[in-house]
């Protein structure tokens, strides 16, 4: 009690709750049950201040149980310095951050193998921080992972098959007609680089992807530009990265697959 008391006091003292309007407030709350994922609200010290009730639903995890504890407790130690670096670059210069990572979430299936070999215990999410003077609001929200070996595929969404370094294995066809120029589809885009097709500025979002599908087993994206047919032309995608790992009797091979897309 002593500890649920002493966050809601920080919590006021953090987050000014000033409405004009107090009629809008209902509405406000309706937000949250349309977010996708949940929010929290850090103290200065990276204490939890406040937590949607939306977490017992994505990550199995108690609103009450985790008011002001450290957020730091719930990641997973190989991706704390990176928590830590997101949670300092917030602060300089109050412009948002994202990162993935790995949290804790009792929702994990210890039986389904590919969710074995990421972390048992453990839920990849997005997390997204937008500093302000006293606290930091923080959005969180999971990454799709590998059931079964299977992969959700929308209709409206484009398929890239990769080797671990980003050379080209497969690739849709409605993808291909968008990105490829015609002189190379000709001979086949097999064996080359994904990066050849992203737009150079965007570079450092898809070398995040290589990292954290090798690493998480998934990550989603922020958009990022593709370069049209090898144009001056560009088209705005978001993808989720999967590393599947398929076994035979001598070795094991992996392969990144990418589900994008496009604005």
């Amino acid at each position: 009690m002593v500890r649920l008391a002493v966050s809601y006091i920080k919590l006021h003292s953090a987050v000014p709750f000033q409405m004009q309007n107090r009629e809008l407030l209902p509405q406000f709350i309706d937000l949250l049950d349309l977010l996708d994922g949940f929010i929290m609200v850090l103290g200065a010290d990276g204490d939890i201040l406040y937590v949607s009730e939306t977490i017992s639903v994505y990550m199995g995890l108690s609103q009450v149980e985790l008011t002001g504890m450290p957020f730091k407790d719930y990641v997973h130690p190989d991706d704390y310095a990176l928590y830590q670096w997101a949670l300092a670059a917030s602060k300089l210069d109050y412009q948002p951050t994202g990162l993935s990572l790995r949290v804790v979430s009792s929702l994990t299936k210890r039986a389904n193998r590919e969710m074995a070999r990421a972390s048992p215990g453990f839920k990849v999410v997005r997390m997204e921080l937008r500093a302000t003077k006293n606290c930091v609001f923080v959005h969180l929200f999971p990454i799709p992972q590998l059931v079964l070996s299977t992969v959700t595929f929308p209709s409206y969404s484009m398929y890239l098959c990769l080797q671990v370094d980003f050379r080209i294995l497969h690739i849709s066809t409605v993808l291909e007609q968008l990105i490829v120029p015609s002189m190379l589809a000709e001979i086949g885009v097999k064996d080359t680089t994904f990066y050849n097709y992203v737009h150079p500025d965007d570079l450092e979002i898809i070398k995040r992807i290589h990292y954290d599908a090798f690493h998480l087993r998934s990550h989603k994206t922020p958009y990022f530009r593709l370069i049209q047919n090898g144009t001056s032309d560009i088209i705005y995608a978001q993808a989720i990265a999967y590393r599947y790992t398929s076994q035979t009797l001598k070795y094991n091979v992996d392969s990144i697959s990418l589900i994008i897309q496009t604005l």
